[in-house]
């Protein structure tokens, strides 16, 4: 169910001609009790070029990226690399602390630190005895 949504959210974030190019940028969600972490590979960029947004539990990530053009003068054999804005968005599973998200970007490398809500946390129960 999980992938279905996902494949439904990455389709209206990046439009189908993105999709048949290929989801960009690649990302990775892990978690661990307290956060999620997005990590975006975003090769050639900077910083200033992305533009990171929350939206109750998705997290979206918008850009536009540019590739030097090799010169008049030379044919192309092979264009896997493309240029041009994308967006894509990332639903997490559970409510999120949007006040708490934080981003770095280093090396090409954007992770993104998402806290869960309290609510979305286990909680432990302390259990009396009658």
């Amino acid at each position: 169910m999980r992938e279905m949504e996902q494949f439904f959210d990455d389709a209206r974030a990046e439009g189908a001609g993105a999709r048949a190019q290929g989801a960009f940028p690649a990302v990775n969600v892990t978690q661990t009790t307290d956060n999620f972490y997005i990590r975006a590979e975003l090769p050639g960029m900077n910083a200033a070029e992305l533009d990171l947004s929350v939206d109750k539990n998705k997290i979206t990530l918008r850009g536009t990226r540019s590739i030097a053009d090799e010169g008049t003068d030379m044919s192309v054999h092979r264009r896997e690399r493309v240029a041009g804005s994308f967006a894509r968005t990332v639903a997490l599973p559970a409510d999120v602390d949007a006040e708490g998200v934080a981003a770095t970007y280093r090396d090409g490398l954007l992770t993104v630190t998402v806290p869960k809500a309290p609510e979305a946390k286990p909680r432990q129960i302390e259990i009396n005895s009658a």
